[in-house]
């Protein structure tokens, strides 16, 4: 006996057929994210000319804390565990970036101030300057709960690329007053290091103060 398939319903003809059309002016693959080309001697010594201060060579100490991303990702990189960062661990670092060939990651947040979450903030990761201008900003807007998540400028695509960034979270009152502090925006001492180590959501914490 010969079983024959069943026919959709007549119901079902034309939302298919519309899905159909529109698969085909779109396409029916995700958008593709290129992989930043990045340049690991060139930045490594770009963050050493910007923060190594005394020329020995190394960030540490004050070196560090002006650079919050990369005093952030200091357990990852510092490879022989002095709590200094060298051209060759710097190197490496940006190397790992490259070579992991990763367009874009998925990236999630949640913002407090003391302990209570914050609606209606926008928060920015702002690439260092010693990234070279070879990655994007990426930025998303806090829900009810301070939940957001993160989207590279120029695309739909949620995430965020690989590398080091200034983080900066604003709030304006209609007024366009800003309701942070300048140390948390325009002169932010918040950094975040994005790598492929770098999975599901990070909290960010500000003082009840802020």
């Amino acid at each position: 006996m010969l079983f024959l398939p069943k026919q959709p319903k007549r119901s079902m003809l034309r939302p298919l057929a519309i899905l159909g059309m529109l698969l085909g002016m779109t396409g029916c693959s995700a958008p593709r994210i290129n992989v930043p080309p990045y340049k690991p001697a060139e930045m490594a010594q770009a963050a050493l000319d910007l923060y190594d201060k005394n020329k020995d060579g190394r960030l540490d100490g004050e070196e560090l804390k002006a650079c919050p991303s990369l005093e952030e990702a200091l357990p990852t990189i510092d490879q022989n565990k002095d709590k200094k960062l060298d051209q060759e661990e710097l190197e490496t670092c940006f190397k790992n970036f490259k070579e992991g060939r990763v367009g874009m990651l998925d990236l999630r947040a949640r913002l407090v101030r003391g302990d209570q979450p914050v609606a209606g903030a926008t928060v920015r990761l702002v690439p260092e300057p010693f990234m070279l201008g070879l990655v994007k900003t990426s930025e998303g807007v806090t829900d009810a709960d301070g939940n957001l998540t993160f989207r590279v400028e120029g695309s739909d695509v949620p995430g965020a690329q690989l590398g080091f960034y200034r983080m900066e979270v604003s709030q304006k009152e209609p007024s366009g007053r800003e309701r942070f502090a300048a140390r948390f925006n325009t002169h932010s001492i918040l950094g975040k290091g994005i790598g492929l180590d770098t999975r599901g959501r990070f909290t960010i914490k500000l003082p009840s103060d802020s």
